[in-house]
């Protein structure tokens, strides 16, 4: 350890479980939030346009000016996710958390890539029906979470999922 206090630190992650939940929440704060944020994106678009993507190169390239791009939409969730796996005991924990958010970051944008431009306008609606709902969902979590731990009944649901869950669960757990 390098001297950190701890309790210091699950608070600090608490509260950011919280402010994030709160801005996956609130339409209002997404927008305060992304407008925050659009600096970030709006130096990355202009980039966009003059990348060919026919090549490997390219293609590496829009990924990772994409990256810039996509922050402020992704900014919350992924400032919750280091948040969760920085409280990981052990580095296969945080490592399994992280590795879990890109698959799900990216299996989207895997899907999305593969589907041709009409697939992908007929899909539209239903799309961004899911992901408002899904936000509200994740939003709901982080928050409960969050109070969870700035509260330490963390600890109490902590013991009783423990006391009912499948012995196998827990052994999944264990082992990461």
């Amino acid at each position: 350890m390098i001297g950190l206090d701890e309790a210091l630190l699950r608070n600090i992650a608490a509260v950011l479980l919280i402010l994030f939940g709160l801005i996956l929440l609130s339409g209002r704060l997404q927008q305060k939030f992304a407008s925050t944020a659009s600096g970030l994106s709006s130096a990355g678009q202009p980039l966009l346009e003059h990348i060919s993507g026919d090549s490997l190169t390219g293609q590496f390239l829009f990924g990772l000016i994409l990256g810039v791009v996509w922050s402020p939409c992704v900014g919350p969730t992924l400032g919750a996710t280091i948040t969760l796996a920085g409280q990981g005991e052990n580095l296969g924990q945080a490592a399994l958390i992280m590795a879990l958010f890109g698959f799900g970051a990216g299996l989207p944008l895997i899907v999305m890539g593969s589907l041709s431009h009409q697939a992908i306008l007929r899909f539209k609606t239903g799309l961004s029906a899911t992901g408002n709902t899904g936000k509200k969902l994740l939003g709901c979590l982080l928050l409960i979470v969050g109070i969870l731990i700035v509260t330490g009944l963390n600890k109490t649901f902590e013991a009783w999922v423990l006391n009912h869950a499948p012995l196998w669960l827990i052994r999944l757990s264990i082992s990461v």
